[in-house]
This record gives C-alpha cells, sequence and structure tokens, in this order.
C-alpha cells in the first residue's frame, strides 16, 4: 500500500511540474501576445492616422484638380475668343489693303507685266560689296 501512495506522489509530483511548465509556457505566450497586441494597436494607430492623412490630400488633390480644370476651361474659352478676333482683324486688315492698293493703284495689270521689265532692264543697279574699315 505504501508502495502504491509513494507511485502516486509521484505521478501527481510530475503531473503537477509538467502543468507548471505549460502554466509558464501559457504565461510567456501571453506575454508575447500582449506585447504583440499592444504593437499592432500602436500600428493600426499609426495606419489609421496615415489613412485620414491620405484621405485629406486626395480630397485636396481633387479639389485642386477641379480648380485647375476650370482653369484650363477659361483659357481655353479666353484663347477662342483671341484668335477669332485675330481672324476677323486678319480678314479686316486684307480688306483695307485691297482697298488701299486699288486707291492708290497698285493692282492696276500693267503694274504685273512690267515686274519682268524691271528684272532685265539694263539700267537696274547691282549691290556692291562694302568694305568696313
Amino acid at each position: 500500500m505504501f508502495g502504491r501512495k509513494q507511485r502516486r506522489i509521484t505521478e501527481l509530483e510530475q503531473l503537477a511540474a509538467g502543468r507548471a511548465a505549460r502554466i509558464a509556457e501559457l504565461e510567456d505566450e501571453a506575454r508575447g501576445l500582449r506585447y504583440s497586441s499592444r504593437h499592432n494597436a500602436q500600428l493600426a494607430d499609426r495606419l489609421t492616422g496615415r489613412d485620414e492623412d491620405r484621405s485629406r490630400a486626395h480630397v485636396l488633390a481633387v479639389i485642386g484638380q477641379a480648380r485647375t480644370v476650370a482653369r484650363l476651361h477659361r483659357a481655353l474659352r479666353a484663347c477662342a475668343r483671341y484668335r477669332d478676333h485675330e481672324a476677323r482683324l486678319v480678314g479686316r486688315l486684307a480688306l483695307l489693303q485691297a482697298a488701299y492698293d486699288t486707291a492708290v493703284g497698285l493692282d492696276d495689270p500693267a503694274l504685273h507685266l512690267g515686274v519682268h521689265w524691271q528684272e532685265r532692264r539694263s539700267d537696274k543697279p547691282r549691290p556692291t560689296a562694302v568694305v568696313k574699315p
């Protein structure tokens, strides 16, 4: 009977030692999980802050983009107005030039016929080279 009791005590001591070791392992694991949980919470806070910053930056970029698009549309409309105005001025200048040519007689066909004579006339002055001292 004494042997059975001693064996049972030994078994219980071994069981208690095993459980104590397991408890120590679980405490270490819990400590690691607490550290990991705290680290994850800090990381989540940082990432949440970054995400909020990124969201704000995105909203500001969209607002800036809308302003830029509006400015481009205004610039394009102004450019179209200026080009239209320039085209009208060029047409008006052409009409005024034609009226001036008619008024001073520059549209006379005889002038156009005289161009060939001017090219081959004998008393036409020839350009000479100027030597600088």
